[in-house]
């Protein structure tokens, strides 16, 4: 699975490259579906420099790289990241966080603009409601060698800054474990605005 940590490297580069000043969402419909955490995601992961919580059943999830990586937070940090698998190993998650706010509209400007350079396709996107805050979804698929990849990916922004949250597997494996993604992603929660927090 050495294919996905190299596409969620990419991924890093795309979540700071879309963090701008503007708070244009216009071009993204919002969805009125609203997404709570399941009762079975006991475990939780804080962010690190930016105040969020992902909530996880740790019978289905284990870290493949727990610690954090990334800039140091004293000169300016830039991303964090860290990797959780699934117990099979054939899904990776990467939670990427930063200082810098975006909205939602410049930051799928920019990840749509990496997708396209990679022959890859957006097959869905849109805000909608998980656990009463509003995150950007996007869903795509992509052209990686030796087989493509199809990923979920949920930003949410917090006072503190940006987290973006994404899943991949191999497009084939996506229906097998598109529950369990999903499951995963709407565990993230804004612990200063969202009763779900501590738990």
């Amino acid at each position: 699975m050495s294919k996905i940590l190299y596409v969620a490297s990419f991924f890093i580069l795309v979540f700071i490259a879309g963090c701008p000043d503007s708070n244009s969402n216009s071009s993204i419909e919002k969805s009125n579906i609203r997404y709570e955490k399941p009762e079975t995601s006991k475990e939780v992961i804080e962010g690190y420099a930016v105040e969020y919580e992902l909530w996880y059943n740790g019978k289905e999830w284990d870290f493949y790289r727990k610690e954090v990586s990334g800039d140091n937070a004293e000169t300016k940090l830039k991303t964090i990241s860290r990797v959780l698998t699934n117990d099979s190993n054939d899904v990776f998650v990467s939670m990427e966080e930063t200082w810098e706010k975006m909205s939602f509209g410049e930051s799928f400007k920019h990840y749509a603009k990496w997708i396209r350079s990679n022959k890859g396709q957006i097959l869905d996107k849109h805000i909608r409601i998980v656990n009463g805050n509003d995150v950007l979804f996007i869903k795509s698929n992509l052209k990686v060698e030796p087989e493509p990849l199809t990923s979920v990916m949920y930003v949410l922004t917090t006072k503190s800054g940006g987290v973006s949250v994404t899943a991949a597997t191999s497009e084939h494996l996506f229906e097998r474990h598109e529950k369990g993604m999903f499951d995963l992603l709407n565990g993230l929660v804004d612990p200063n605005t969202n009763a779900h927090s501590k738990e």
